[in-house]
């Protein structure tokens, strides 16, 4: 296969600013017990919507553009002030003044593999090539009432995800622009993500001469649509990740 007769192992750790935005909404008990649907809430109307600073890290297991990549990242974001509620969100009350947390594990295996290599005269290498992506996440959206014990959880998962991909990288020297698109044409396994889901990562690299050494530098987009029950109450938000991604490589 591209990328493993001769693999080299990187190991990227990174440091990422991240925002979360979008909305969700969850249905509620009125004073009869009757269970009504909600308008949805905009997160930057619970309090989300700002970078803030996460971790995460790749493993790189192939030639530098064929080959495998296995990512992690942890998401958690919230913030210590809280929120008047435009409407309810389960057990939580229209009203209420609330206090968000979105936090989630993600977990990333890429492969690519080169079916276009060409270098020019002046040193400019492009290379492009198909992709697979299988993508697993774990999380939840939650809101506290601040003061009191009121509290509802949105909890979301996967069994798995597989995205059809493509990836091109123009390299000059010891620059390289890359770039990854993933789609998921809403077909999964089961688990509470659902829709037409995108996946877009592209960073700037620069790699030291005559050391193993590369700096990165990047954009990501990600969709987390998702749907399913807490409890009696139905809930769907439409969220999107988006952000910037530092990181340093090590090649072994």
């Amino acid at each position: 296969m591209p990328g493993f007769d001769h693999p080299q192992v990187t190991l990227i750790p990174q440091y990422v600013l991240l925002r979360v935005r979008g909305d969700s909404s969850m249905q509620s008990a009125d004073g009869s017990g009757d269970i009504i649907n909600n308008s949805a809430i905009a997160l930057s109307d619970m309090g989300l919507g700002d970078r803030e600073e996460d971790v995460g890290g790749t493993i790189h297991f192939g030639d530098g553009f064929s080959g495998a990549d296995l990512s992690y990242l942890r998401i958690d974001h919230e913030t210590s002030t809280g929120q008047t509620l435009p409407t309810a969100y389960g057990a939580v009350r229209q009203g209420d003044v609330a206090r968000p947390r979105f936090e989630m594990d993600e977990y990333r295996l890429r492969y690519a593999a080169a079916v276009f290599d060409h270098e020019t005269d002046s040193g400019v290498r492009i290379q492009l090539g198909p992709g697979v992506l299988l993508a697993h996440r774990n999380g939840e959206l939650s809101l506290s009432e601040v003061g009191r014990e009121r509290r509802q959880a949105a909890k979301f998962r996967d069994n798995g995800i597989v995205y059809l991909g493509a990836r091109s990288r123009f390299g000059y020297r010891g620059f390289a622009l890359q770039a990854d698109y993933a789609i998921n044409p809403d077909v999964t396994w089961g688990g509470d993500f659902d829709g037409v889901l995108h996946d877009l990562e592209v960073t700037g690299s620069f790699t030291f001469e005559d050391q193993a050494l590369r700096l990165y530098a990047g954009y990501r987009r990600s969709d987390l649509d998702t749907s399913g029950t807490a409890g009696p109450f139905a809930y769907s938000s439409d969220v999107v990740l988006d952000g910037y991604v530092l990181g340093v490589g090590f090649t072994f």
